[in-house]
């Protein structure tokens, strides 16, 4: 088949069914998706993916008003297990409703399975201003595996031996005195009770990692987030320890967190030379001031902050859970650059200070400080695996450094 002439006659195709149905931008476009879909699997030799023109006639008259007008995707679809379908229901997610796009998920498992992540990034990052608190954590579960980590475990009973205990941990002293000031809950003694329980069988349970200070403030701020409900609190609190690698930040000797100082590092040199080589002229490391970035998930930030903006948070977390790690480099790299003005002109005892605390301070909090800021990282282009990459960099360095000691 000579496919440069079925793409021309396609795209002649459209032009006509397009008049013919009197077919707005939008629905056409919809169509184009459709053949640019086709175009990226014909190398491959699907057999599903033919004859362009064929397909586009037989969905001529079914494909739009199914999609768009009543969307009903057992009836439009049928079995959804051709992974090409699936491919050609991404690239048409676009042009659907919220409700539309959620309806894809009940397709079958398979649809689910491979959709799910995509599914509720799209209604995440598109209809983030027309969602309630409760529907970002509800998504949040399901990404999370949130019901697994509840079957694993029985919040109650472990509380329950933890107070029945005649001996008591070392590290439950630290845990009370960082509750009393942890910014979220320092003016609710009922609050500080749930936050020090959370904190405490978390643990118990992940006893490799115990405790670490800055945990503190990332279960503060879920426990809000959950209309101060102690045990579902938990259970996302551990569901995004365990699913997130969080763990590993403060286990082997900080060894990860090390790493990622080194790749922040090593990015900022990339993306943004002007600042690193200041930086460094000073004789300041990343780990000066970005160590609470990573631990806390930038959570800390409400520690400097009378006035709490919860949409803020939420919408780094629902970030931060769809893309992972590599969203916590990108708003650092981009808190630097947005602040750069102010940051190339305050001498050295000042800068130390404004890195650690006041960067993140009121202004991180303001709704189009926050806009610029994330419009700025989005536009950084840094994968997972880059963040990864580097990190094994560090790590076989420090292998290296430790064989010759």
């Amino acid at each position: 088949m000579d496919y440069d002439f079925v793409e021309e006659k396609t795209f002649e195709l459209i032009d006509q069914i397009s008049n013919q149905y009197n077919l707005n931008v939008k629905q056409k476009n919809y169509y184009l998706e459709i053949l640019n879909s086709n175009k990226m699997y014909k190398k491959a030799g699907n057999p599903y993916i033919t004859d362009y023109e064929n397909r586009l006639k037989k969905c001529n008259q079914l494909e739009y008003d199914k999609i768009y007008l009543s969307f009903n995707p057992s009836k439009k679809f049928g079995y959804i297990g051709n992974n090409s379908k699936i491919k050609i229901l991404l690239f048409s997610m676009k042009y659907l409703n919220k409700d539309d796009i959620i309806s894809i998920l009940c397709l079958n498992k398979e649809c689910y399975n491979k959709m799910k992540k995509i599914v509720y990034k799209n209604i995440l990052i598109k209809y983030n201003k027309n969602i309630d608190r409760k529907k970002h954590v509800d998504i949040w579960k399901i990404l999370l595996n949130y019901n697994s980590t509840k079957q694993r475990y029985n919040y109650k009973d472990i509380l329950d031996s933890i107070n029945k205990s005649q001996k008591k941990e070392s590290i439950f002293d630290i845990i009370d005195l960082d509750v009393t000031r942890t910014s979220f809950v320092n003016n609710r003694k009922e609050n500080q009770e749930k936050l020090g329980n959370i904190l405490k069988v978390t643990s118990k349970v992940l006893p490799t990692v115990n405790y670490c200070q800055g945990m503190n403030h990332i279960a503060s701020f879920l426990l809000i987030v959950c209309d101060e409900k102690e045990e579902e609190t938990f259970y996302l609190f551990l569901s995004i320890l365990l699913s997130t690698d969080y763990c590993s930040l403060v286990i082997n000797d900080l060894l990860k967190l090390n790493s990622f100082f080194y790749s922040f590092e090593r990015l900022l040199n990339t993306m943004f030379p002007e600042m690193y080589n200041y930086l460094m002229s000073h004789s300041i490391t990343c780990d000066y001031f970005c160590s609470s970035w990573f631990i806390t998930l930038y959570t800390i930030a409400f520690a400097n902050v009378k006035e709490k903006n919860l949409d803020v948070m939420i919408n780094i977390f629902d970030q931060f859970l769809l893309s992972g790690w590599k969203t916590i480099f990108k708003i650092g790299i981009s808190l630097l650059r947005i602040n750069s003005i102010k940051i190339f002109s305050l001498p050295y005892d000042q800068l130390v200070h404004y890195l650690n605390n006041a960067i993140i301070g009121s202004d991180f909090f303001q709704n189009d400080n926050f806009n610029e800021l994330m419009n700025i990282s989005i536009n950084f282009k840094l994968s997972n695996n880059l963040v990864n990459n580097l990190c094994k960099e560090f790590e076989m360095k420090e292998s290296i450094i430790n064989k010759n000691k």
